[in-house]
Formats: structure tokens, sequence, C-alpha cells
């Protein structure tokens, strides 16, 4: 179950290159039993960069996109906390906000029953390592 208005996901990443092509699919959840919520939530990467676009279900078939934060430096480790707290989301980096304390994302309330997907289907995955993966209800 992948909680939708309180949760943290946290992991390490190291990023080996960016991909030029597309975006560069980090991770994905896919809920099994809506199918307006493709990306509860969604996790790449910009085309030909290393900076993170965040998206995530609305609740209403649309998605939200939610894109802060410097571009990551290749070869370096990082971890990186996506918070979702009562509709605000916030992006750290090694433990600082990259997002100015967070910001007010209408989104979707409850869980869903989600397939996971390291990558993303039908993006190149991103040229990294992943590591530490998990998902915390708040």
């Amino acid at each position: 179950m992948m909680p939708q208005d309180n949760y943290r996901i946290s992991f390490d990443i190291n990023v080996i290159n960016s991909v030029n092509s597309d975006y560069a699919g980090i991770f994905q959840f896919i809920s099994n039993t809506n199918p307006h919520a493709r990306r509860v939530p969604a996790l790449w990467f910009y085309p030909a960069s290393t900076k993170f676009h965040w998206v995530f279900n609305n609740g209403g078939g649309q998605q939200e996109v939610y894109d802060q934060g410097p571009s990551l430096e290749l070869g370096r480790d990082y971890h990186i906390d996506l918070v979702m707290r009562n509709g605000v989301g916030d992006i750290l980096v090694d433990g600082s906000s990259v997002a100015g304390g967070g910001r007010r994302i209408p989104g979707q309330s409850g869980t869903y029953d989600c397939k996971f997907y390291m990558a993303v289907p039908g993006y190149p995955a991103a040229d990294a390592i992943v590591t530490n993966f998990k998902v915390t209800e708040l």
C-alpha cells in the first residue's frame, strides 16, 4: 500500500551519467485499482540533466509536477528524502530542504494498492545506483 498524503520516500543515489534522449526514470508506483492513478508517485531526471522531476496523481486523473532542487553532481553519493505531509511536498538532499520548506500540493488522500517499478515503464532508466530505498507512512 502506498499512502498518498503523508509519506516519506528515502533513498541513497549516486548518478553515473545523465540520459540525453528522454526523461530518465528512477522509480514509479502505479495503482492496481485506480486507472487514473498512474503515478502515485514517480520520480525522473529531466532529459540531459540530473535535476529531479517528481510527479504524482492529484486524484482527478491529472498529475501534479514538483520540480525543485539542484542538479546532482555525477559520481557523488546523496541521501534523498521526498516528503509529503498533509499535502505539503518537500525534497531534502542530504538532510537540507531544497524546496524552501515545501509547497502545497493538491493531492490524493488515503492509500493505493500499487505495483512498484525501480525505473519508469516506457522511459529509459536513470544511469544511477539507488540503494536503501524505503517508504514510510507519516
